[in-house]
């Protein structure tokens, strides 16, 4: 379900009113389209209880877990997010990731 409010420009249409998400059509018609980076990866129980919520970058990803405990993986070195590297984040660091995170959730 997460394309339905994306996709429906793509084949002229509109989408559903009220419906989140941002159109793919520039990305179609522009040569030179604006590009995001980074993007909000979150994961729920099936009762609607928030597992993660995660900023994803080209070479990165930091996990806001729900028992508080941050992952932090660099994707060049570690593309399987086998060695977590949070502990190597300074306190502003992590403030900051957790920033992006509450910003790109408010989209």
């Amino acid at each position: 379900h997460d394309v339905d409010g994306v996709t429906p420009p793509l084949r002229g249409v509109a989408g559903p009113a009220g419906l989140p998400g941002v159109s793919l059509r520039p990305l179609v018609d522009d040569v030179d389209p604006p590009w995001r980076e980074d993007f909000l990866v979150q994961s729920w129980t099936t009762s609607g209880v928030e597992l993660y919520s995660a900023v994803r970058g080209h070479n990165y990803i930091f996990i806001r877990n729900a028992n508080d405990i941050n992952e932090y993986y660099d994707l060049v070195t570690d593309p399987f997010q086998l060695e977590n590297q949070a502990d190597q984040l300074s306190i502003a660091e992590i403030d900051a990731y957790w920033d992006r995170i509450d910003e790109l959730i408010a989209e």
